[in-house]
């Protein structure tokens, strides 16, 4: 079976409701997401709850390479035409969108990359395989003396899973410099999802992240925390040529 991509999802937090109104010719229908701890597509959902079944809201976050899987919302409904008008300009900034929805009759989709998101866009080596559960470290320590006596102790255990790597990574899904959309970057997400040192402020330091083993099957993840380095800088795959870059991920402490 061909290795999964899978993606990352940091959890954000929003201490408001984000609102929206998303008009066609059906009526206009105020979507309120109250605030809360979400991670993206926990989001996604609140909205599309809140929509009727003229309307589809969705996220390009499957499988596949930069042209299949984008990152980017498309809004849409079938009862054109359609608008959207964002009262929060957060809500729109986590859909990355950049403005309102115009009035339109063809699926609008938005500019930038989603919020709290990254997507390698190429398959990854774990060492035990996906969906595994975690090496398991303990603090259990045993005590023999001299006369061969032996004594154990043991308090406490954690899992981390280690050895998450991918290899051929392009460029834009690695430096922020040379995304081709704004926030698809490894390096953004970083910055925003675990530094909170981008400008947005519903992320905190070291958010917690779903690993997703597979990108395309939405219940495939561990609730992780990483362990990452003080220094970015991810290698490129070959020596002297700077479009692919191997990715290796910090150890990352199973939370759940």
């Amino acid at each position: 079976m061909p290795a999964k991509g899978g993606r990352l999802e940091a959890q954000f937090t929003t201490t408001g409701a984000l609102t929206a109104s998303f008009t066609d010719s059906g009526g206009t229908t105020v979507v309120s997401v109250p605030a809360g701890s979400y991670y993206f597509n926990q989001f996604l959902t609140e909205i599309d709850n809140d929509l009727g079944a003229n309307w589809t809201i969705s996220v390009s976050d499957g499988e596949g390479g930069v042209s299949a899987a984008t990152g980017r919302v498309t809004i849409q409904s079938s009862a054109t035409p359609f608008s959207v008008t964002f009262t929060s300009t957060l809500m729109r900034d986590i859909l990355g969108f950049t403005g309102n929805v115009a009035s339109t009759s063809s699926p609008a989709t938005g500019a930038n990359h989603v919020y709290g998101m990254w997507l390698p866009g190429c398959a990854k080596f774990t060492r035990h395989g996906d969906s595994d559960a975690g090496t398991l470290i303990t603090d259990f320590r045993t005590l023999v003396s001299p006369s061969g006596d032996q004594v154990s102790f043991y308090g406490n255990k954690y899992r981390v899973i280690d050895g998450v790597r991918w290899e051929g990574v392009q460029r834009q899904r690695v430096r922020t410099f040379a995304e081709s959309v704004t926030n698809e970057s490894l390096e953004t997400f970083y910055l925003m999802t675990q530094l909170a040192d981008s400008g947005v402020s519903i992320f905190s330091v070291g958010s917690p992240i779903r690993f997703y083993w597979d990108a395309d099957v939405d219940g495939t993840y561990r609730v992780v925390k990483a362990q990452w380095p003080p220094t970015f800088d991810p290698n490129t795959w070959f020596q002297g040529y700077t479009g692919l870059y191997v990715i290796d991920m910090p150890r990352l402490k199973v939370e759940s």
